[in-house]
């Protein structure tokens, strides 16, 4: 009872000291980005009609047909790393890898579930992991600006990033777009160029199993993920085209029939099951029999 009891009290300041080194293990980037998510948390719940609009949404994402399938994801991911725990460096610094990368790049995977099955994702995915990107974005990270700068450049980039998005949507906004685009170069230019001079003067701090780690562990959490998304997407793709088809053909049997053809014949082939998704209603609901069902399902590949 004791030694519960003994538990019990030591596990707050346990939780606090592990916090207070993931906060020290924290960029000036990083703390100055939850910094401005604080404030805009403060202002989201400070203002009722943004914080009904800001709860709506929150609403909307927490339906079980997302929430599920997000937790199941997070439940995969974690026997993951759990797996690969011997091969790691276990650290305040790398459990504040894995929290970012759940809270940014998984859940922009998770977003893009509609677009797998699609080559040219794949393609942009690996890219983003492992391109000139990739370099460009951990080394301006690695190497950052004093606190008080980042609060500054943070909302700066934000907001160009934006301005950037819109003045690229209609031609009248051409020449505000070129602009604003060599602005962007511009800061990336600098933001890299300080971050180069840094890793000169500190070579020998940099090459690290450390550093490998931090660059590459983004990198197999997306490449671990995709296997699991791409079985979302394909659990997605039937279960949209058999209720379909279930709305679609009157016939339970001749329905279950065509089911069980298209589970025989495309298995795993998401981009061919999107193609037959992609069939007009008229080409599915015609179907009768055998041959219209081998036209259709052809078609489709």
């Amino acid at each position: 009872m004791q030694k519960l009891e003994v538990l019990h009290d030591q596990l707050p300041v346990k939780f606090r000291n592990m916090l207070l080194e993931i906060w020290g293990s924290l960029t000036n980037r990083e703390k100055a980005a939850i910094v401005w998510l604080l404030l805009a948390a403060a202002v989201i719940f400070g203002n009722k009609y943004v914080r009904s609009s800001f709860l709506l949404l929150l609403k909307s994402f927490l339906h079980l047909q997302i929430l599920i399938p997000f937790l199941l994801m997070f439940s995969y991911l974690s026997v993951v790393i759990y797996t690969a725990r011997d091969f790691l460096i276990w650290d305040a610094e790398t459990v504040k890898d894995i929290l970012f990368w759940f809270s940014g790049s998984a859940f922009i995977l998770f977003t893009n579930v509609p677009n797998f099955g699609n080559k040219n994702f794949f393609i942009k995915v690996l890219k983003e992991n492992i391109g000139f990107l990739a370099i460009f974005v951990f080394l301006t990270n690695f190497y950052v600006l004093p606190l008080w700068a980042e609060l500054f450049l943070l909302p700066f980039l934000v907001v160009l990033a934006i301005m950037v998005a819109i003045a690229g949507t209609k031609k009248e906004f051409s020449g505000a777009n070129k602009l604003l685009s060599s602005i962007m170069s511009i800061t990336g230019t600098l933001l890299l160029s300080y971050s180069v001079y840094n890793l000169i003067l500190n070579f020998e701090n940099f090459i690290s199993i450390r550093t490998a780690q931090e660059f590459f562990l983004p990198t197999l959490l997306t490449i671990a993920a995709i296997p699991y998304l791409y079985l979302l997407a394909l659990y997605s793709a039937y279960q949209t085209l058999f209720m379909r088809l279930n709305t679609l053909i009157k016939n339970k049997q001749l329905a279950s029939k065509i089911k069980l053809k298209i589970l025989l014949r495309f298995h795993f082939n998401l981009s061919a099951l999107r193609k037959l998704s992609a069939l007009r209603s008229s080409q599915l609901v015609n179907i009768s029999g055998e041959k219209e069902i081998d036209s259709a399902l052809e078609e489709a590949r």
